[in-house]
């Protein structure tokens, strides 16, 4: 069966069977007449950009606890950067799904250390961060011996 190159008039025969194609090519000009224009690929820093000048929709509470939560996970990042230049891995290593045992030890150690440093993060908050289970945590917990956190509980 022979290919037909469909110009921007025409349409496939097979998959408008049994159409009117007068309707069909009607349909598709106002398609075409009513689409939007396609937006322009923005990069990182413009949507970074367009979020802090845009005015703030949620409550300011709830801006504020936001801002406090990512500000934590800031924290948590630079101790795995820390943790990933002592084992001569990366961040993305250490956040990954890698399972060779240097990645592994270095990503126990990584959790053993945010446990450490931040008390006040549970350990599903700890998975979420990391991308495991909140078991995971709880094994890496028990296994390093975390002051205060063996059981799970925070103290």
């Amino acid at each position: 069966m022979e290919q037909a190159v469909l110009d921007k008039g025409e349409f496939d025969n097979r998959k408008y069977c049994g159409m009117n194609p007068a309707f069909v090519r009607r349909v598709w000009a106002k398609r075409r007449e009513h689409s939007p224009p396609p937006k322009p690929a923005r990069t990182i820093g413009q949507i970074l950009a367009e979020r802090a000048t845009t005015p703030a929709r949620l409550p300011e509470k709830t801006r504020v606890a936001k801002l406090k939560r990512q500000m934590e996970n800031v924290g948590v990042l630079a101790i795995v950067a820390a943790v990933a230049e002592k084992h001569n891995c990366t961040v993305a290593d250490i956040m990954g799904r890698e399972l060779s045992k240097p990645i592994i030890r270095a990503r126990h150690e990584a959790i053993a250390e945010v446990a450490k440093q931040r008390p006040s993060f549970s350990t599903p908050r700890i998975g979420r961060l990391f991308g495991r289970d909140h078991t995971t945590v709880l094994y890496v917990l028990r296994k390093h011996q975390v002051p205060g956190r063996v059981d799970g509980s925070v103290r």
